[in-house]
């Protein structure tokens, strides 16, 4: 159920972003190769927004507080990437 849901999701997308590719793309495609699928992206399809976040300071740093949360990281780190667009005035990524 899981992969049919970021199947839908991911399918048709031009890049794949993840805050560090070798652990959050490694362990998702771990799950399709469990799961007998394909991946739906191909490794160029891969970005890694640390990248794209250290051309602005990261502006994550200043909100650090607390406990890790996969969830709240995953929000900030679109806020983060938002901002990077709308600074740079990027149409596609």
């Amino acid at each position: 159920e899981f992969t049919r849901q970021l199947n839908r999701f991911i399918v048709g997308c031009d890049n794949i972003w993840a805050q560090g590719p070798v652990f959050d793309i490694v362990i998702l495609e771990n799950l399709y190769r469990q799961m007998g699928l394909p991946c739906p992206w191909q490794f160029w399809q891969i970005r890694d927004s640390r990248t794209l976040l250290s051309s602005l300071g990261d502006p994550r740093e200043k909100n650090k507080a607390g406990l890790h949360n996969a969830l709240e990281d995953c929000v900030s780190q679109a806020q983060a990437i938002q901002l990077a667009v709308k600074k740079y005035n990027l149409t596609e990524l």
